[in-house]
């Protein structure tokens, strides 16, 4: 009876049954309603001659496997709830292993965009700087390239003026390319004094 109260299969209200006669079944019956705080029903016992043949033949007989106070019925549907319940407990816990994948992948992409970004910024900030470097960089190397040309020129103009023989008249000087140099002029033959281009 507690089993099937526990279990929730028993819920009409138990009646109380007393078989005893006598003194006894007064001390019983008062414990009994103290104790239960319910109704009590005494039933007189039956005469011995009656049962005792039927006690005779119960005992003869092989002993009773242990009882199942819960029915079958209740015993399938609790089961299934139960599997039901570690169903959606299992289901629920992949959710939620799942929600906190998703949480996390997101801070971790939230993350790495904002280091891309940072990094992003520090590359744009070093390019600029580093073209403009560049552009120095080329600019001096144009003017020094100048440079060197021009004292190269005036090195030739003046190795040609220490070396230019008499009878000579220079008229065009020309350096190129930093590797050419082109002199044109005239010159005097002695004989007939005549005047001749070179180049």
């Amino acid at each position: 009876m507690w089993a099937g109260e526990l279990e929730g299969w028993l819920t009409t209200q138990p009646r109380w049954h007393l078989v005893a006669s006598g003194t006894t079944a007064q001390e019983w019956e008062t414990l009994l309603r103290d104790g239960l705080g319910e109704s009590v029903e005494v039933t007189p016992p039956r005469a011995h001659g009656l049962n005792w043949p039927r006690a005779r033949r119960g005992g003869q007989r092989p002993p009773v496997p242990d009882a199942v106070l819960l029915p079958t019925e209740y015993k399938t549907r609790y089961h299934q709830q139960f599997v039901d319940r570690l169903w959606v407990r299992g289901l629920i816990a992949v959710g939620v292993l799942y929600a906190i994948g998703v949480v996390v992948y997101f801070c971790a992409t939230a993350v790495l965009g904002y280091q891309t970004g940072k990094v992003e910024e520090q590359v744009a900030g070093i390019s600029g700087s580093y073209t403009n470097s560049q552009q120095l960089l080329a600019r001096f190397r144009v003017l020094k390239e100048r440079q060197d040309l021009k004292y190269a020129a005036l090195e030739c103009w003046k190795l040609v003026a220490s070396q230019l023989p008499e009878g000579i008249s220079l008229q065009r000087f020309s350096f190129g390319d930093g590797h050419r140099l082109t002199l044109s002029g005239t010159v005097t033959l002695r004989p007939d004094h005549s005047h001749h281009r070179f180049l």
